[in-house]
């Protein structure tokens, strides 16, 4: 599934359960910007962590700002991000950890660290990302183009885990003697 335009923003997602217990599990990344964030052929990954930051994200935007930013590039607010988050003193978390958005957040993004703030002058989103040992980057887009998109994800995905389990495995045509 899709969810979005991969020119601004979008994401791609698979719901891959292996077993009765597994709902949830799967392939997703980004796009935006034509570029591609997480890692789509990493197969059956948690799909929990991923879908509840986005849509923690989606609820809460108008909290994604700092006026510590104003003023500052996404690069450098990339920094700042990355300091008080991950390098510096993590006590900062509870005033700056809203701003974190799919870092650690399943193995399809493993390596990859993604901050996401909302300018208030232009209701433009900005993503801000680094890949591997890459250096960081950024993204804006339209903030109803992340809401559209998140909105549907949510919703896709509810219905996706609240589906009966389907039977994986061939019925044993023994079953019927054994009752």
């Amino acid at each position: 599934m899709l969810f979005g335009d991969p020119r601004t923003f979008a994401i791609e997602i698979y719901h891959e359960p292996s077993s009765v217990d597994s709902r949830g599990f799967g392939r997703m990344c980004l796009h935006t910007s034509n570029k591609t964030i997480g890692d789509i052929f990493e197969n059956h990954c948690s799909l929990h962590d991923a879908i509840a930051r986005i849509t923690t994200s989606a609820s809460n935007i108008d909290s994604l700002w700092h006026d510590e930013f104003q003023g500052k590039d996404d690069q450098e607010i990339f920094k700042i991000l990355d300091e008080y988050l991950y390098i510096g003193d993590h006590a900062l978390w509870p005033c700056y950890g809203h701003f974190d958005f799919l870092t650690n957040s399943g193995e399809q993004f493993d390596d990859t660290k993604t901050f996401l703030y909302r300018s208030p002058l232009t209701d433009q989103l900005h993503l801000l990302y680094q890949c591997s040992s890459e250096p960081p980057a950024s993204s804006s887009f339209p903030t109803n183009s992340f809401l559209e998109s998140a909105n549907g994800l949510k919703h896709w995905f509810q219905h996706e885990i609240s589906k009966p389990p389907a039977r994986l495995y061939p019925v044993d045509p023994f079953e019927s003697e054994k009752a």
